[in-house]
């Protein structure tokens, strides 16, 4: 996530873009978009789950769903 923040704050003009693919993906481009950030997927899941197993989450709550 830093060097993602690393080359956002050097690249600016790609911030938009590449969050626009990621969270508005137009319909033609979907099947290509998933492949292409399944790795993505994967190393933010694992980041996340990391984070939360650093914490007391309440009973009814889970990491895993």
């Amino acid at each position: 996530m830093q060097i993602r923040a690393q080359f956002f704050e050097e690249h600016t003009e790609f911030r938009g873009l590449f969050f626009n693919a990621l969270l508005r993906t137009p319909s033609h481009l979907q099947h290509e978009v998933n492949n292409l950030k399944k790795e993505l997927d994967t190393i933010n899941l694992s980041f996340l789950k990391n984070q939360l197993s650093k914490i007391t989450l309440k009973d009814s709550i889970s990491v895993d769903g």
